[in-house]
């Protein structure tokens, strides 16, 4: 396997450095170790200090852990911004969970920019611990700001708040004036070891008290069906403007000594749910093609195997968001080579659309977010995924459906859609 480590985060370039130093069992024995060490912390923390573990997401941000001069500055920049926008259909507040500028570029940012673009005016609250580090009211985007200091949003009247983890129920506590709240369901919450009674009852308010309560997938949207019949199922999308360019970009320096031969590709997270056995066997039976993997080993899982056998196989490390559209540009089929599992079943892959959007043909895995779309050519195992590919590089499928499902699922349609959902009365209201 072929390693680019000029752009390898230093968290990637910490674990090869241990591994090279370590023998094989030594790192295996400490990697171990230390998952251990940081679950028995966890339980600790979760036992001696109930509900701590759920509250992060607010802990550094709320006013009262702030200076009241700090706090006093802040609600002015907010209150300058909303002064700018009179035009605007509303404020929605994106609740802090994740930063903006983190490496991977998710779900909760495109919604942040969807919601903007609807005319509302967003201020994504940002826990501001590691990629951000900002202090002042940021502009990102037309009608979108960051927000370092959620206390100078906690008492405007009227808004909308966005919520997508459970723990958020703790956050959205502190708001004071009358607000609309959208629930989006992300993740199995069974999936979670450490999903405790307080994380269940956080997500068990959330779907109660949800103005429009959104889910991701079939299987999640199962769980809440009888609490919510009118939950709104909102898959993942894509921005099928920004991963499909009105020219072709050049190729990424990386990636032309690769050119000579067809590129099936892949980027996203490498962790568990990755299927390297999969992957292995495409490789071998198809040496003809080189094998790209875009993303962070995760877990280290993608260590757990030797590459040296496979030549035609090589990882790239992390790239950011914006120069996913050239890689995807270049690659002659795209991948999903998921194993089907508890987690997977109720995941709907982002990387599906970005690649139909960037007109490729997607072979993957038999994900049941994926088989929903007639242009994925699904595999239900290594024999048929290695029959998808090959088909795929000969050139057999559909390149207008293809764009068609494209833009279908951009995040214009999912983010009206919950805003939509924000004018109709909850099903049981109607009823009475």
């Amino acid at each position: 396997m072929a390693y680019d480590d000029g752009q390898l985060s230093l968290f990637e370039r910490f674990v090869r450095l241990l591994r090279s130093l370590l023998p094989s069992g030594a790192y295996a024995v400490t990697r171990t170790c230390w998952r251990h060490l940081v679950a028995g912390i966890r339980t600790v923390i979760k036992h001696v200090f109930p509900g701590m573990l759920y509250r992060r997401h607010a802990r550094s941000l709320f006013g009262k852990r702030r200076a009241p001069r700090e706090n006093a500055r802040a609600r002015a920049e907010v209150e300058g911004v909303i002064a700018e926008h009179p035009r605007r259909a509303g404020i929605l507040i994106v609740l802090p969970g994740i930063e903006w500028n983190m490496p991977l570029f998710q779900r909760p940012h495109q919604m942040a920019r969807a919601f903007a673009r609807s005319g509302y005016l967003v201020f994504f609250c940002t826990p501001n611990h590691t990629t951000d580090k900002i202090r002042h009211v940021t502009r990102v985007g037309q009608n979108l700001y960051l927000c370092p200091n959620l206390y100078s949003v906690t008492a405007i009247p009227n808004l909308v708040l966005y919520a997508y983890w459970a723990s958020m129920r703790r956050t959205i506590s502190q708001f004071s004036g009358p607000y609309q709240l959208i629930y989006d369901y992300l993740d199995d919450l069974e999936i979670f070891d450490s999903a405790a009674k307080a994380l269940r009852e956080d997500h068990a308010w959330l779907v109660e008290h949800a103005a429009v309560m959104s889910v991701t997938a079939d299987r999640l949207l199962a769980q809440v069906r009888d609490r919510r019949p009118d939950a709104v199922l909102c898959p993942n999308a894509v921005d099928y403007a920004f991963f499909h360019p009105a020219a072709l970009p050049p190729p990424p320096e990386d990636l032309r000594p690769l050119l000579d031969r067809p590129i099936i590709g892949y980027y996203g997270a490498l962790a568990q749910w990755f299927d390297y056995d999969l992957l292995r066997a495409a490789a071998a039976a198809l040496p003809e093609a080189h094998f790209v993997l875009i993303g962070l080993d995760y877990d280290a899982s993608l260590q757990k195997y030797d590459w040296a056998a496979y030549p035609n196989v090589h990882f790239f490390g992390t790239r950011p968001y914006r120069t996913l559209p050239a890689y995807a540009a270049h690659f002659t089929v795209a991948t999903i080579p998921f194993k089907v599992n508890a987690v997977t079943l109720s995941t709907s892959p982002v990387k599906l659309f970005e690649y139909l959007a960037a007109g490729c043909p997607v072979v993957s895995t038999a994900l049941p977010e994926c088989r929903k779309y007639r242009s994925v050519y699904f595999a239900e195992n290594a024999d048929d995924f290695i029959r998808g590919l090959r088909q795929a590089l000969a050139g057999a499928y559909d390149p207008a459906l293809i764009d068609a499902e494209a833009r279908a699922n951009d995040w214009q349609h999912r983010a009206q859609a919950l805003l939509d959902g924000l004018q109709q009365p909850r099903r049981e209201e109607r009823e009475d």
